[in-house]
């Protein structure tokens, strides 16, 4: 089973805390959940973030995406079925359930055995990443 050791493969040398004390309150406030920007994100643009990222290999760029379009395929369904029942809400972070299923996909796609904390890290990397980006 692949454990979260490391940030997914991707970015590298990412800090690992945001440091709350050094943000503006306000700007707290307004800037989008970490499920709220992976959810509006294409994997297209993702690809072309990543790119950038001088010692990034192509199998971690891919890798990345994969994740991002499973993470789509899984939360979108619920959230939109959340959407249907009234919820207007910020978007929630994604289940125990829901990271289950991401987890499953992935290994049936690749073969690996994925835990449910591993797909958490790499995703909350994905969001820290594109964070550092703006």
């Amino acid at each position: 089973m692949i454990t979260p050791t490391s940030n997914y493969g991707f970015p590298p040398n990412l800090p690992t805390q945001h440091d709350s004390s050094s943000r503006p309150k306000d700007r707290e406030r307004s800037s989008p959940s970490d499920w709220s920007m992976l959810n509006s994100l294409t994997a297209a643009r993702l690809r072309r973030y990543l790119q950038k990222t001088e010692d990034l290999t192509a199998e971690k760029i891919e890798r990345a995406c994969h994740l991002l379009e499973i993470y789509h395929i899984v939360y979108r369904h619920d959230l939109l079925l959340l959407r249907r029942q009234g919820y207007f809400g910020k978007c929630p972070p994604p289940t125990s359930q829901q990271l289950q299923q991401m987890a499953q996909r992935l290994t049936d796609a690749e073969g690996q055995i994925y835990s449910t904390q591993y797909i958490l890290l790499g995703l909350k990397t994905l969001a820290l990443y594109l964070k550092t980006q703006k």
